[in-house]
């Protein structure tokens, strides 16, 4: 998923760390829906004017960007909780040995 490099600070750096690339298994929930938007995809485009394609076209390009906008948000989010989380790990861990 990630390069070959020795940290995941020079991926990052280089642009070889991608969040939102993921492996979808076949036979998954993942893949079973994807499927299904596929087809119903393709079944109500066979059924749309030109104009109605057109505007298809302009709402899931736009829903696609709305995804993008919630998937950076939920990464952001789940970075800064997992930050605070190691941040009180670190603190826990300096005053209070095991």
């Amino acid at each position: 998923m990630w390069g070959d490099s020795v940290s995941i600070l020079e991926d990052l750096y280089y642009g070889n760390v991608s969040p939102c690339d993921r492996d979808v298994k076949r036979g998954s929930k993942v893949d079973e829906l994807q499927n299904l938007v596929c087809h119903y995809e393709v079944e109500l485009s066979q059924t749309l004017t030109q104009q109605q394609k057109e505007t298809f076209e302009k709402f899931k390009e736009t829903y696609s960007e709305l995804c993008c906008c919630f998937e950076r948000d939920m990464f952001a989010q789940g970075f800064i909780i997992a930050t605070k989380i190691i941040i009180e790990v670190i603190g826990t861990s300096n005053s209070d040995p095991l």
